[in-house]
């Protein structure tokens, strides 16, 4: 049996018990933009035509957002792998006792801070790092190369004692120099028999050369700022993906207590090979992305919004109008059985759809250059944040369309009944963390590595609530929600 009808309750199924046009309009709209799609009652089955119009579209919307989500999500974990096994190579090529400890236990590390603690060691490690830039073509398992335009400098910040008298007077903590290693100077070229080439390098030398002898025991950091390119070949894959890396090896010892922290960051950017002088066949880095798709789910992304958020204001004003209707013959409505009507639903879905547009626009190409969608990893971070909340507000907002009987409306009912009590709850459980986490930052701040900073305390008592593998998987994330290291 098929019929239509509205939700409200009534004494007698009726609310509107005087003629006139809104009396007649009211009933109509209230079905229109209240009605639920399907609903199963007393063993009688409502079907709404309009509604079940919308929850068709509403499917079909799910089904290619969700297909284009694990698409790009494929696509984005290949990026990942290819930019940070590049990075782990550069580690272990350039940072001279890197050990691969510090990456199988990231936080805190068991060994401790990679750093260096005398001025001998220091030297060794910055000659190293120069001296492994050059060599990398042939000391590397991958495949890195030296265009003309890449180039290696080094930067120093130190500070200066001022002294009169034999005594300290006065005190210049900030003083910058820049230059490249100097060829026949602190870099040396040694070639062999077998036609090798082989390069080492002295960093004094080339600061004897500019009149900074002893600014080593001065240093507050030191930074090693490069660039090169390298190539990239799949197996069973007859194409090449070329990459142009920009690194900075960072010796930082900013307060000069004698613990010099050692760090490479890297920015890798996809490029076409043809820039590297190669006649290669492009690899695209989305092997199975279909554009086409990405186009259709943000038309219907777009269909969706509009229609949302129509269906959303329409109902309110809707029982708006009817809330001053009753109000105005007499009647007493309670303002709480209305606000609770609201489609509130469609917000989430408004929401969602924000942030599916947000990624959708990111990643859709406009012209035929971007074919293989070139982009570096932080753009595709950026846009699979967006589309992933996209797709988790879009499935949670699909909820409304199951609410078929009572059975299907236990969890609704369950969060309308008991939403305050909650939200008391999360009030006073956040007021106890912020506690917490200023007594915790302040008082073991100076003596353990994981309530260091202000963000570590926070993931630290986080993680204490939810279990200690959480700190893992906080600092995972870390690159993306706080201060990338590499991309």
């Amino acid at each position: 049996m098929v019929e239509q009808s509205t939700n409200f309750k009534s004494s007698k199924g009726n609310w509107f018990r005087k003629k006139g046009s809104t009396k007649d309009v009211l009933p109509v709209l209230l079905r229109l933009f209240l009605f639920s799609s399907l609903k199963w009652k007393e063993k009688r089955c409502w079907i709404s035509g309009i509604h079940l119009f919308l929850l068709c579209l509403h499917v079909t919307k799910i089904e290619v957002m969700t297909v284009l989500t694990f698409q790009i999500g494929t696509c984005r974990t290949t990026v990942y792998m290819t930019v940070y096994e590049g990075y782990n190579a550069l580690r272990h090529s350039m940072l001279l006792h890197w050990d691969a400890i510090y990456e199988t236990l990231p936080y805190p590390p068991s060994p401790g801070a990679f750093a260096t603690y005398t001025q001998p060691d220091f030297q060794e490690r910055v000659n190293y790092a120069v001296q492994q830039y050059f060599n990398l073509e042939s000391d590397a398992m991958a495949y890195f190369l030296r265009l003309p335009g890449d180039n290696i400098t080094i930067n120093v910040i130190y500070f200066d004692l001022i002294r009169a008298d034999s005594e300290i007077v006065d005190l210049n903590s900030y003083e910058e120099h820049s230059f490249e290693p100097q060829l026949d100077v602190g870099l040396e070229k040694h070639t062999y028999e077998n036609g090798e080439i082989n390069y080492t390098y002295n960093i004094t030398k080339d600061l004897e050369q500019i009149n900074l002898t002893t600014v080593l025991n001065r240093t507050l950091a030191l930074d090693i700022s490069f660039s090169l390119h390298s190539l990239r070949v799949q197996k069973k894959q007859n194409d090449a993906r070329c990459l142009q890396i920009f690194g900075t090896i960072s010796f930082d010892d900013n307060d000069h207590n004698g613990e010099v922290e050692v760090e490479l960051n890297t920015n890798t950017i996809p490029i076409h090979c043809s820039k590297m002088k190669y006649q290669l066949k492009d690899s695209p880095q989305c092997r199975h992305y279909n554009d086409e798709l990405a186009r259709a789910t943000r038309a219907l992304v777009y269909v969706t919004l509009i229609v949302d958020s129509f269906m959303f204001l329409a109902g309110v004003m809707t029982l708006y109008i009817t809330f001053v209707y009753k109000k105005t013959n007499s009647e007493n409505p309670r303002f709480r059985e209305y606000f609770w009507r609201v489609q509130w639903w469609n917000c989430l879905s408004v929401i969602g759809d924000g942030f599916a547009l947000g990624g959708l626009n990111g990643l859709i190409t406009n012209t035929e250059e971007d074919i293989y969608i070139y982009k570096p990893l932080k753009d595709w971070d950026r846009s699979m944040i967006n589309l992933g909340l996209g797709c988790l507000f879009t499935w949670f907002s699909f909820l409304r369309y199951i609410r078929i009987s009572h059975k299907f409306s236990l969890l609704f009912k369950t969060i309308r009944k008991a939403a305050l009590d909650v939200l008391f709850f999360m009030v006073c459980v956040i007021i106890i963390f912020v506690g917490f986490w200023a007594s915790t930052y302040v008082v073991l701040g100076p003596y353990h590595v994981k309530f260091k900073t202000k963000h570590s305390t926070a993931e630290t008592l986080f993680s204490i609530i939810n279990g200690d593998e959480i700190c893992h998987v906080c600092y995972i994330a870390r690159p993306i929600c706080w201060r990338p290291k590499w991309n």
